[in-house]
Formats: structure tokens, C-alpha cells, sequence
């Protein structure tokens, strides 16, 4: 989360959100999720997305898996964010 800190990324001014970082050079992918995002983002919501989009990430169909990604990550924080209590 160092990284989620240092370049100030969060939703609205909070430390919520969920990134999905990548090394191109080393063709290695990391989801980083912080604040509200720790909670939306549950061991299956990241099974999901890994699922999803690892496919695409490995096949170099980037847009597609940013998109897949953006699109579950929705998903996932609407369904928790009618019961979140930090």
C-alpha cells in the first residue's frame, strides 16, 4: 500500500479504491486494494477477477482485461456497499 500512498490514489479524497498494477517487463499483475476496496474486494473477488482477466493480460488483449477489470470491481462494490461500516 506504499505505492497506493505515495502517488495518492483514493476515491473522493479517502484511501478507498482497488488498482490493478502491471510490469510489462516482467509480465507480472498485482490487484491492490485499500480502505473500502479491502472489503469489496474478498478472496472470491479476487479469484473472480484473476479468472477474468489473467486470460487477457497473458494473450496481450490489454483494453479488454482493463475492462473486465473496471467492470467486476463495479460489481463487487455495489454488492457490499449498501452494508460497509469502516
Amino acid at each position: 500500500s506504499q505505492y497506493y500512498d505515495t502517488y495518492g490514489y483514493g476515491y473522493e479524497g479517502t484511501d478507498d479504491g482497488i488498482l490493478l498494477l502491471i510490469d510489462m517487463e516482467e509480465r507480472e499483475w498485482v490487484i491492490l486494494a485499500v480502505g473500502y476496496g479491502e472489503y469489496a474486494v474478498t478472496s472470491d473477488g479476487y479469484d473472480w477477477l484473476q479468472e477474468d482477466i489473467v486470460p487477457y493480460l497473458s494473450s496481450g488483449e490489454y483494453a479488454t482485461a482493463f475492462t473486465m477489470f473496471a467492470e467486476i470491481c463495479d460489481d463487487l462494490i455495489v454488492t457490499k456497499e449498501d452494508v460497509y461500516e469502516p
